[in-house]
């Protein structure tokens, strides 16, 4: 169904456990355009579930002590010029074994990772902002799932220290291109393990990348050229490791 112009308003209650606020379980296909969803605490499972296809526009959820969107399973979900964000314990978003495109809006710092894709799902982000809180990484990408990056913003919230933005564990990756990426203190702009793409365009700020993986497309090491017979084995063997190090040969 398609539902437009209307409000809950949590006001902080805390009404039960277990509940969804709005559940799209059932539904074949919701479409959600200037909706606004905000501060249920207690046992909410989720502000908005959904293992139905649609998209949200123009819409507001906030302050859920659970996840705040969860997408669930769901073939396509768009996501267009909508906040989220404050999540209470969980994430603000959880994309899960779905396929989620995500279209400019605001997605703000969260107690744990503001976003959480996980389970071979996929989540592109284009033009979107995302502010990462202290002490935790803004997008954790896990169990076979991918992020991509076209033209985002990915930064701390105001002055958050020890505040990354991508972490990517040994099975999944991202992509990013046209994008700003930006870690303090401990934690990384890019700290990976699995496969981090630089599609070019890219300002990697604060602390870099941190990347026990493959890196492709990243600018490596400088490799001087050789300059005498000796020298030419000793140059090659600095391009192998850094061709290596990049993910672009094998070990």
């Amino acid at each position: 169904g398609a539902y437009s112009g209307f409000s809950i308003l949590g006001n902080f209650c805390n009404p039960g456990v277990g509940y969804k606020v709005l559940d799209f379980s059932l539904a074949s296909r919701v479409e959600l355009d200037n909706v606004e969803v905000s501060q249920f605490r207690g046992g909410c499972i989720a502000a908005l579930y959904t293992t139905s296809k649609g998209s949200l526009r123009n819409c507001h959820i906030e302050g859920s002590t659970g996840y705040g969107i969860a997408v669930d399973q769901v073939d396509n979900f768009d996501i267009y010029s909508t906040y989220h964000g404050n999540g209470n314990n969980y994430p603000a978003l959880q994309v899960y074994a779905s396929h989620v495109r995500m279209f400019g809006g605001i997605q703000d710092e969260s107690t744990q990772h503001n976003i959480l894709v996980t389970g071979n799902a996929t989540l592109s982000c284009f033009g979107a902002g995302i502010y990462g809180l202290a002490g935790a990484y803004a997008v954790k990408v896990q169990s076979g799932s991918r992020v991509n990056f076209f033209g985002c913003k990915a930064v701390p919230f105001g002055d958050h220290p020890n505040s990354g933005i991508l972490d990517i564990d040994a099975t999944s990756s991202a992509f990013a291109t046209g994008s700003r990426l930006k870690g303090t203190g401990s934690r990384f702009a890019v700290q990976n393990a699995g496969t981090f793409h630089d599609g070019g365009g890219n300002s990697i700020e604060g602390t870099g990348i941190s990347s026990t993986g493959t890196l492709r497309g990243v600018t490596g090491a400088a490799v001087a050229d050789a300059t005498d017979a000796a020298s030419v084995i000793t140059q090659f063997n600095a391009m192998l490791a850094e061709l290596r190090t990049r993910g672009d040969i094998l070990p």
